[in-house]
């Protein structure tokens, strides 16, 4: 059907239609606004990621039992088979069927998760997710846990306990966090309560999803 004069309105100063409008492109004094100058975690081939992987500065270790949570941001509807994490130093003796990477729901309902025991290298790591889950714009939790005679030492960001990494939000909203005061899991539980997520032994590990 032809766009006709009445579908598409100059009026006021305001552009308007009533119908659905479909953008290629849009550049607002010269600038194409869907290129910005800043690396995206498209750029990488990915959904979503907690920072640009440059701006990591630090290591933390992580700790036997405990579900470390990374908030995602997920700007349009995606289907996500893959998470991806760094640790500077792999975990050694791995316990076997003990150490799982997944995503939850902002429910916090566990969507799909994958072992990770085999994950004993240095640099970036990737497990592939036993089900690909698609989900709507919003959030997801991605999920670490690990348990090793050594467990392993994450990159995150410098900012480790930095209270700008959580203001303005609530324990169910954090961008990184704790679950609970469990520790000695085994396994990722098949729901988490976001409102007891815990700043206690963070790490503000950097994360993708792809």
């Amino acid at each position: 059907m032809a766009l006709k004069d009445i579908d598409l309105k100059y009026q006021g100063g305001v552009l308007t239609t009533p119908r659905s409008l479909a953008v290629g492109g849009l550049t607002v004094a010269g600038a194409p606004l869907s290129q910005p100058n800043i690396q995206l975690p498209s750029d990488h081939g990915a959904i979503a990621w907690t920072s640009d992987p440059a701006i990591t500065t630090g290591t933390s270790s992580s700790a036997n039992g405990s579900i470390y949570l990374a908030r995602m941001p997920i700007r349009t509807a995606a289907t996500i088979s893959k998470v991806w994490w760094d640790q500077t130093t792999g975990p050694i003796t791995p316990t076997a069927g003990q150490s799982f990477a997944g995503i939850y729901s902002t429910a916090g309902t566990l969507l799909s998760s994958v072992n990770i025991d085999g994950k004993t290298g240095n640099g970036v790591q990737s497990g592939t997710l036993d089900a690909a889950q698609s989900v709507a714009a919003g959030y997801v939790w991605m999920a670490l846990m690990f348990n090793a005679a050594t467990p392993p030492v994450l990159m995150r960001g410098g900012g480790q306990t930095a209270a700008a990494n959580i203001f303005n939000q609530t324990a169910a909203t954090y961008r990184w966090a704790v679950n609970g005061t469990t520790t000695g899991l085994t396994a990722l539980p098949s729901s988490i309560t976001p409102s007891s997520n815990s700043q206690t032994g963070v790490i503000a590990f950097w994360a993708a999803l792809s």
